[in-house]
């Protein structure tokens, strides 16, 4: 801890009887009180983003928002966006948008619901604007990306 870090400098000062004696391990010991502290936030960082993925996983057919998110963890939102983004290398949104599309695909592929109900389990209120959003990430629609995977599977 900090306390016995200074204490450790303390010590070496008093211990030495020339300043450059003193210089060099209290250069080491500055160095690895910041590298520890830094690599203690790399942590906190990597911890808050996985807390993040955890709870869109598991709540991706209800409303998310960057605001829900960051009042759930206690964050401020702008915090949380440039966080997110430094350690997962993509947004928020993007995150969500992806998780809801791998969902959508799988529900399209494992099961006969209708498009509607996917669009709902997927998180999207709407199937106008859940077909958009398929169609932008896929190249399809969802009837067609259906369409394509049983014509494929049944060769």
């Amino acid at each position: 801890n900090i306390k016995s870090e200074v204490e450790n400098i303390q010590d070496s000062f008093l211990n030495t009887d020339r300043f450059g004696d003193f210089l060099i391990p209290f250069r080491e010991m500055v160095s690895d009180v910041i590298n520890r502290q830094a690599l203690e936030a790399k942590n906190r960082n990597e911890n808050l983003a996985k807390e993040v993925c955890d709870y869109i996983d598991m709540h991706l057919a209800e409303d998310i928002s960057i605001n829900s998110i960051a009042q759930r963890l206690a964050v401020s939102e702008g915090h949380l966006s440039r966080l997110f983004k430094k350690v997962t290398g993509k947004s928020v949104v993007e995150y969500i948008t992806e998780k809801r599309m791998e969902e959508a695909k799988r529900l399209l592929v494992e099961t006969s619901m209708n498009i509607e109900k996917i669009s709902n389990l997927s998180g999207y209120r709407t199937p106008h604007y859940f077909g958009q959003k398929f169609k932008e990430t896929y190249g399809y629609t969802p009837t067609q990306y259906r369409e394509l995977f049983r014509q494929q599977s049944e060769k």
